[in-house]
């Protein structure tokens, strides 16, 4: 099966186009959701957690403080790859099972730092969502509530720009209304398909 990584900065809308190819009859994976799966209460994942960081990172409800977590290793390099390196495996190994599972001609699964990281072995081809910086924090002051300090922090620390499109097999632009995106989503759903008929 031919599997497609989406990906992209902060705020350049990879939820919206992975729903757009939902909406075409594709099977489509959010390793966010993968993840979050992987870190619920009383699993092995959760319980390495709270091992390396303390019982403060667990919140009231028993479950981990995303938010908490989140500035932890925001503030710390080191705190962060080690979390990345715990999780990326177990996440990797869960895709790789759900996707025998796929029924569509082709598959997509949203993976933010795909071009961060060594690529999964699964991934053929890489397609990276553009935004404008400004389209990008709005959406993010819309979404998260964050400051424009916090944003700038979060974009800093990312990716440039043009070394994602270097590395992007194919590149989809979300400035504009979700009609747009969509006409761009059904010209690469078509491309898809023809791979797909010849991927081996």
């Amino acid at each position: 099966m031919l599997v497609v990584g989406l990906t992209g900065g902060i705020g350049a809308g990879k939820s919206c186009v992975l729903q757009c190819f939902k909406s075409l009859g594709i099977d489509v994976f959010d390793t966010d959701q993968v993840a979050r799966q992987l870190v619920q209460s009383g699993l092995p994942a959760f319980k390495a957690i709270v091992k390396h960081f303390g019982k403060h990172i667990v919140a009231a409800n028993g479950e981990l403080d995303r938010s908490l977590l989140r500035q932890l290793i925001f503030e710390n390099t080191a705190e962060r790859e080690w979390l990345e390196q715990l999780l990326h495996p177990l996440i990797y190994k869960n895709l790789s099972e759900q996707l025998c599972l796929a029924t569509s001609a082709y598959a997509v699964i949203e993976i933010p730092l795909l071009m961060e990281h060594p690529q999964p072995s699964f991934i053929d081809r890489v397609l990276l969502v553009v935004s404008s910086e400004s389209e990008r924090i709005a959406r993010i002051r819309r979404r998260d509530g964050l400051r424009m300090d916090e944003i700038r922090s979060v974009m800093a620390q990312q990716m440039p720009a043009e070394k994602r499109l270097q590395m992007a097999d194919d590149v989809l632009h979300n400035d504009q209304d979700i009609s747009q995106l969509q006409l761009q989503v059904d010209r690469l759903h078509s491309f898809y398909l023809q791979l797909a008929g010849s991927h081996i």
